[in-house]
């Protein structure tokens, strides 16, 4: 039988190898918050490299409180529902060498992530991931796998380093692989 012909093929139940690729997406939601709009412009490529794949991804903003007094324990206005996603991107900067309050405010208000896949996205000015990346990306993991979800993988982009542009494209293809190896584990 030659490739071309695989369309035709009969997969069991009358799903042909076309029926399986369209029913291999993923519904994703990308959830971030972003101050300075360096995150958000990273989620913005994000969005639409899966969405150029077929997938049904929606991206959403986490908010808080305008002139917010308590940076530790901001106010969250606007909190993403995460649970008709599949999989799940979260992304957030550093701010004082650790995840933003807003993100890890938010991720606390999560009910149960049981079953949830994700992956999580950093954005960090200073140029070492160990200048608060690392902990960032293990904070956001913390929290939504003591809730139950399964970590699949992360990524942070040092905003000020003169090959940013190269970084965030090496971040979108890391994250497309994870999500692609995902989607033919549930093939």
């Amino acid at each position: 039988m030659h490739l071309f012909e695989y369309n035709n093929c009969n997969w069991g139940n009358n799903r042909t190898l076309e029926h399986l690729y369209e029913e291999a997406f993923m519904k994703i939601g990308i959830i971030i918050y972003s101050k300075t709009g360096h995150t958000k412009s990273v989620a913005d490529t994000l969005e639409q490299q899966l969405k150029d794949r077929g997938h049904d991804v929606t991206l959403d903003f986490i908010e808080i409180a305008e002139q917010e007094k308590d940076v530790m324990h901001p106010e969250i206005t606007k909190a993403p529902d995460a649970s008709p996603y599949d999989f799940l991107i979260f992304g957030a900067p550093v701010q004082g060498f650790r995840l933003c309050a807003a993100m890890s405010t938010y991720l606390n208000l999560l009910d149960d992530m049981k079953g949830k896949k994700f992956a999580c996205i950093v954005t960090q000015a200073l140029p070492f991931k160990w200048l608060g990346g690392e902990q960032a990306s293990r904070k956001m993991k913390s929290i939504v796998t003591d809730k139950g979800g399964e970590f699949i993988g992360h990524s942070i982009i040092n905003w000020n380093k003169a090959d940013r542009e190269g970084r965030i494209d090496d971040t979108i293809k890391h994250i497309l692989r994870l999500i692609e190896i995902e989607v033919a584990v549930e093939a």
